[in-house]
């Protein structure tokens, strides 16, 4: 029954465009254990976790899902399936990779050859998916084309870097782990419909779930990692895997759908790791730009309140500041920017020893923020017809003018309020003489 019911409110929260927040805490290492360290994370129940911070009580948050330590990568990626699966019903699906520095974003993301990650298993699951539907068309007596491609793009000091840049494209600099290499820079566009592309990355077609763990292995080599006193493999740039979905069927009817997996550097205090000259940078523009994703956050919670009613009926739409960073702005198709259909899921990485606790309850409190968000009802990304996209087109202009007749109204009324107080001020001046 407890099953159940969670699928049922997840699938209730996909039809929402509700935020999904989960919970994962790492082990603790093997040095961490000879140490002595004890977890200063407890998971009290499949959805809370409690924090232990010294000195002080303990603070318990609530999420959709708190995974166990004993979690597999399978368990992990079955929270996420079914937002996954939208993107072949023409959704923009996008799975945040969050937390502190050294707590086990890029395992979750890109696994190991003996426990494969979210992407190899996104990829393994989409492409059975396809068959299906395939299958499911050919009964219908259609055909149905499915053509899937993947790129993958390093956000490093808020410049964009192809991760599959050809050998010769980059042949210019080194390719390994911190060493600089220098392949032409893409360039991010924004269509005014809100659609994201990046021109200039290579696009490598999805034909096999063989093919996903070798293009994991190919960017992860050009991504650029360094040690420092907190992660001995630290990553210093976000990577964002795009997989693109196109469907066709013989009748016409055409739609597309795009998963975005973003491994996200961690979060640093400079007096934890030590950071210095590049790193210190490094540091720097990951710090600038992961606030800039919270900002992202807390101005769809502001729209989200005025929406319901919270602000009045005056006051300034809430503008989300999309285009504060190159990282917010590559995701922001999938972060309910232009109404597009969107399902995220952040999912939060926290390290269990006492010395990270504060930063842990930071991370969880931010992750509980979210939560609360909801991006939209969700809509099939088709193809539209000349008919469809001139209705469109006219609704948007009827909306800003409704907004631009809001505003004359609160103008026009705070007018007629100032001329009131001068006539009232006039009749009390002249009373005042006689």
């Amino acid at each position: 029954m407890a099953g159940l019911r969670r699928d049922a409110c997840m699938q209730l929260q996909l039809l929402r465009g509700s935020i999904r927040v989960l919970c994962r805490c790492r082990p603790l290492n093997a040095s961490e254990v000879s140490a002595g360290t004890r977890s200063a994370v407890e998971l009290t129940s499949q959805s809370t976790v409690a924090v232990l911070e010294p000195n002080r009580p303990a603070v318990e948050l609530a999420f959709d899902a708190a995974l166990p330590l004993s979690c597999s990568q399978r368990q992990a990626f079955a929270e996420v399936s079914p937002a996954v699966a939208q993107v072949l019903d023409g959704q923009y699906v996008c799975v945040l990779s969050y937390g502190q520095t050294g707590s086990g974003k890029t395992f979750t993301m890109s696994g190991s050859e003996a426990a494969p990650g979210m992407a190899c298993l996104a990829a393994e699951q989409l492409l059975r998916e396809a068959q299906v539907r395939r299958a499911e068309a050919s009964a219908q007596g259609h055909t149905l084309e499915v053509e899937m491609d993947v790129s993958m793009v390093e956000i490093y000091n808020d410049r964009l870097f192809d991760l599959l840049a050809s050998d010769d494209a980059s042949s210019s600099g080194a390719t390994t782990h911190g060493a600089m290499y220098a392949p032409p820079e893409p360039t991010l566009r924004v269509s005014p419909n809100g659609q994201v592309s990046v021109e200039g990355l290579r696009v490598e077609l999805l034909t096999s779930p063989e093919a996903m763990p070798k293009l994991i292995a190919r960017g992860a080599a050009r991504r650029r990692t360094f040690g420092t006193l907190a992660n001995a493999t630290s990553s210093r740039s976000h990577m964002v895997l795009m997989l693109c979905a196109r469907m066709v069927r013989s009748d016409g009817y055409s739609w597309s759908g795009k998963l975005l997996l973003c491994d996200l550097a961690g979060s640093e205090r400079i007096s934890q790791t030590g950071a210095e000259g590049a790193r210190l940078r490094e540091a720097q523009h990951i710090n600038k730009s992961l606030s800039a994703l919270e900002q992202v956050f807390l101005a769809l919670q502001q729209r989200q309140g005025q929406a319901g009613g919270q602000g009045s009926a005056c006051s300034t739409p809430v503008h989300v500041p999309y285009r504060n960073s190159k990282l917010t702005l590559l995701l922001s198709e999938a972060l309910g920017a232009k109404g597009l259909c969107a399902q995220t899921v952040l999912l939060l990485h926290v390290n269990p020893t006492p010395a990270a606790a504060t930063e842990t309850l930071r991370t969880l409190r931010f992750g509980e923020r979210c939560r609360s968000i909801c991006l939209g009802a969700v809509r099939r990304g088709k193809k539209q017809s000349g008919m469809d996209a001139a209705i469109e087109a006219a609704d948007a202009r009827a909306r800003k003018l409704q907004a631009r007749l809001a505003r004359a109204v609160c103008a026009a009324s705070a007018a007629t309020q100032c001329l009131v107080s001068a006539k009232t001020w006039r009749v009390l001046h002249t009373q005042s003489r006689r």
